[in-house]
């Protein structure tokens, strides 16, 4: 680690690997995740400087940065990934309860409500009880 951790020296480091890493980090990316995901290696990389900023001041610069930001770079990317697949699967676990017996006594039983609302002779709407209610 670099003795001198300053604020101005690591905002140094970081705009000079903004400057000469961005465009590589974001082709490494690219190719490991696919150009499909083009938009989320940006953000990832954005996010990894950020995160070296935040890191740095408080630890110091790393010897070796470059493979520290393609490291943190990385891992940010899987656990997006990964997340993202197990949402998908979460959701189609949930979906099946979504369709199930409840929701649809509860849409027949609004369906029927709405049929038995009538209009009272001074022009205010109400409700018959149903007989879910009764």
């Amino acid at each position: 680690m670099n003795a001198d951790t300053s604020y101005d020296n690591v905002t140094g480091f970081v705009d000079h690997f903004f400057r000469h890493e961005t465009g590589k980090l974001i082709a490494v990316l690219t190719r490991i995740f696919g150009s499909h995901n083009l938009e989320l290696a940006e953000d990832v990389v954005q996010d990894t400087l950020l995160e070296a900023i935040k890191v740095w001041n408080y630890n110091g610069v790393p010897e070796h940065p470059v493979p520290w930001l393609y490291k943190v770079a990385k891992n940010k990317a899987l656990n997006i990934v990964h997340r993202e697949k197990y949402r998908r699967e979460y959701l189609t676990e949930a979906a099946h309860f979504l369709k199930s017996e409840w929701t649809r006594s509860g849409e027949r039983a609004s369906s029927e409500g709405s049929a038995d609302s009538r209009v009272s002779g001074n022009g205010s709407t109400t409700r018959a009880a149903s007989s879910s209610w009764a």
